[in-house]
């Protein structure tokens, strides 16, 4: 959030000061080399996943009842809508944001990639396999209790 701040102050400023104006592209210019910028926006991309998944959960405590052993959660036939809704909506943005760190891990500057090609030459097919195994449980927990995500999704 610091850094969304700053960069809205950052271009407020440089309106009216060719100076910063011209840091400010040659700070671009040397993001759009390296790919920082992408890697800043797939960060963003994530926290936003993670905070929308939040979101869901705080929706779905008020209409949840722990049992007396605190094992099994109970929801009142008037909320059962509501529960497979935020369920759903939850489930989604679990896959949205496994698919979003998928891309992010695999992304590597030339460093990255030259370690990893010495030291562990499947890192990308690991990374591909850890995504799709938490896609196929994500995928079977909500089969389980009949709830149906997009096929765009999986």
């Amino acid at each position: 959030m610091d850094v969304l701040i700053t960069e809205i102050a950052a271009k407020a400023l440089s309106n009216g000061n060719p100076a910063l104006l011209a840091i400010l592209i040659g700070r671009d210019l040397i993001y759009m080399g390296t790919g920082v910028s992408e890697s800043i926006e797939q960060k963003f991309q994530m926290v936003a996943y993670y905070e929308a998944g939040i979101a869901v959960k705080k929706l779905l405590n008020p209409i949840l009842t722990r049992t007396e052993n605190d094992f099994y959660y109970v929801i009142d036939e008037e909320y059962v809508s509501d529960f497979t809704r935020f369920i759903m909506h939850l489930a989604q943005i679990r896959l949205l944001g496994q698919k979003k760190w998928g891309e992010y891990a695999s992304q590597q500057d030339f460093v990255i990639w030259i370690y990893n090609l010495f030291t562990n030459p499947n890192y990308e097919q690991e990374i591909a396999d850890s995504v799709q195994s938490h896609v196929d449980l994500i995928k079977n927990n909500t089969e389980k209790i009949a709830i149906i995500l997009s096929s765009n999704l999986l």
